[in-house]
């Protein structure tokens, strides 16, 4: 099976962050805004929106990042209140349980007793 000429003219590399780069040579370059209205040769403007993409792909890295460490964080808070809230549920049940069976003797041991007449 043949590829297509843009899949032929793809490519793929990894930065020193580790993040993984593609581009396609074939893609039209995006026009930026010019203040001074001059356009810069075609290899300028190939190269300074591919560092562009780049620099917006690594912030958003970065801001993915923090996110999941957030949340990670917000996890973690919720697994020991979770816990902390089972350990008191949990003291309160066995609480409730030893005054339950201490009445429960008590009963039983005035139910055993026999009336003085």
């Amino acid at each position: 099976m043949e590829s297509s000429s843009a899949e032929e003219q793809a490519s793929e590399s990894v930065d020193s962050a580790g993040v993984t780069i593609k581009t396609d040579e074939s893609a039209e370059p995006v026009p930026t805004d010019d203040s001074k209205g001059e356009a810069d040769s075609a290899g300028n403007t190939d190269a300074g929106s591919e560092e562009a993409a780049v620099v917006s792909g690594r912030s958003r890295v970065r801001e993915a990042e923090d996110s999941i460490s957030e949340l990670t964080q917000l996890s973690d808070n919720a697994r020991k209140l979770s816990a902390e809230l089972e350990a008191d549920g949990n003291n309160g049940v066995r609480s409730c349980s030893a005054g339950m069976d201490k009445v429960l003797r008590d009963e039983i041991e005035v139910s055993d007793m026999k009336p003085l007449r």
